[in-house]
């Protein structure tokens, strides 16, 4: 059913003259699994070019989707400032109860310099016979989108995870050093770092002799891969607002523009901007509350747990 509407999403999306991908979803099932019974997903990743995001959402609206996050009623000027900070909306189809991420970047962070494949960069994966096929990411972009992806939420769902290890396990040792290489030249390697040794710490999975003495060293590394542990064995409630996992996000930055990135979209706090609807001129004041709401919510969460 999913690999279906995603079929129905990417030709309606044609027609309309979007460029569009398949994030995860019913393509990694798969390049993974070579299966569409196996890997679950509770929603549909595309991702679409900034430019069409306009576009993309009226033909979800054609399609019987509604905007959940941010809401509906969010106005157009704020969802324009949505899209600049943020990278994804999220769309829910009632009929079919089927949820549509819409991606415009593959990251908060515009920093990491991964040229989305629209062009023949990307590869076309058969979900459902001949003919019926998404377009997906190529397999240098969609590891590094992978695990960035991962690393971003601590690996918070060991699925993702086990995605990552089912499909590298297709690869020869070349293939998965070369994958390594270009997550370096991305500005990913901490990401592929922690994701490779969870990999092996988890699954047992054998790495490339070039990688397997010489990755996860460092006393970044293991926090790294300390603090998913802790995540992936934890409760989900906690897998975000975890001041563990904020700080991960800014140690995996490669440079200083990626932490400065990395920073920047953590002044916006995404709760205290749906629930506070002010007006453009006040848009500044949002990172000015940003660490009072995070401590108020942190103490209620405290005070539920306890009651």
């Amino acid at each position: 059913m999913m690999g279906a509407e995603a079929l129905r999403i990417r030709a309606a999306f044609d027609a309309a003259g979007i460029p569009n991908l398949n994030l995860k979803g019913s393509a990694l099932a798969v390049l993974a699994y070579g299966s569409l019974a196996i890997k679950h997903a509770w929603d549909i990743d595309t991702l679409v070019p900034p430019e069409c995001v306009g576009r993309a959402v009226r033909v979800l609206h054609e399609l019987g989707y509604e905007r959940r996050s941010p809401p509906s009623d969010l106005s157009e000027a704020q969802f324009l400032v949505w899209t600049q900070f943020a990278h994804e909306a999220i769309f829910r189809n009632a009929k079919y109860s089927i949820a549509v991420e819409l991606h415009w970047r593959l990251t908060d962070n515009m920093a990491l310099e991964i040229a989305p494949g629209f062009s023949d960069a990307g590869q076309w994966v058969e979900v459902g016979g001949p003919g019926r096929k998404l377009r997906t990411l190529s397999d240098e972009q969609l590891f590094s989108y992978l695990c960035l992806h991962g690393t971003h939420h601590a690996w918070g769902r060991l699925k993702w995870l086990a995605d990552v290890a089912a499909w590298l396990g297709q690869k020869t040792p070349d293939q998965i050093l070369n994958l390594y290489r270009c997550a370096q030249r991305v500005g990913a390697q901490r990401a592929a770092e922690q994701a490779l040794v969870l990999c092996r710490e988890l699954f047992g999975f054998e790495l490339p002799n070039a990688l397997s003495d010489g990755i996860g060293q460092d006393r970044i590394s293991r926090w790294l891969v300390s603090v998913a542990l802790d995540t992936i064995t934890g409760p989900e409630t906690e897998m975000e607002g975890s001041l563990k996992i904020a700080l991960s996000q800014f140690l995996l930055a490669s440079n200083l523009r990626q932490a400065w990135w990395t920073f920047e979209t953590r002044l916006i706090g995404w709760t205290d901007f749906m629930r506070l609807r002010l007006p453009r001129p006040f848009f500044f004041l949002y990172p000015v509350i940003r660490l009072p709401s995070w401590v108020w919510r942190r103490v209620w969460r405290a005070g539920a747990r306890r009651a």
